[in-house]
């Protein structure tokens, strides 16, 4: 099931009857249910059991917290958002530094797409070590390049890995990527 992008579909009365949230650390917390609110009273039973006082959610393939809300899948940043603020973001909600499980408040921005993407931690499967620098072994030698507002800037090849970054932090910065970009 994908997750919803945040669409206000679920009003905030219901989030905040349905967790609770320590913006300090970030948990969101399954609250308690009257037994009215479920169809069967295994359904109650298995709420309280596994559910009631617990966490919500778990990590996604992509490494998000994601939960279930009525049969629909929701992204645990986005609704935590919305039981903070009273309001569902208007765009995408970045993790400032990087960790997608890391749901204080205080991590958490209200980011158009753009920003975010300059944002982005360093992939999983980078050999490099550095974002935007791979090795050409056909020219032994270091590529950098950058992706920015639909355009791919070559940054040249390098001698060594740390000069192709050198060449991407620089081109970074000129186009205003976030400090935190890559790391």
């Amino acid at each position: 099931m994908k997750a919803n992008k945040g669409r206000d579909d679920l009003p905030i009365s219901r989030i905040r009857e349905l967790f609770s949230y320590d913006p300090n650390t970030g948990e969101l917390v399954w609250k308690e249910r009257s037994a009215e609110t479920f169809k069967s009273k295994a359904g109650y039973v298995n709420f309280m059991r596994e559910f009631c006082g617990k966490s919500a959610g778990a990590v996604s393939n992509r490494g998000y917290l994601r939960l279930k809300i009525q049969e629909r899948s929701y992204l645990s940043h986005r609704v935590i958002w919305a039981l903070f603020y009273g309001e569902w973001p208007s765009a995408e909600i970045d993790h400032i530094n990087g960790v997608k499980t890391d749901n204080r408040i205080l991590n958490l921005r209200n980011v158009p797409m753009l920003e975010n993407e300059r944002n982005k931690s360093r992939p999983e499967n980078n050999t490099s070590g550095y974002i935007g620098v791979w090795y050409r072994k056909d020219k032994d030698l270091w590529q950098a390049a950058i992706r920015a507002n639909g355009v791919r800037y070559h940054l040249g090849y390098h001698e060594t890995p740390e000069l192709a970054y050198a060449a991407r932090l620089k081109k970074q910065k000129e186009l205003g990527f976030h400090e935190n970009h890559g790391r």
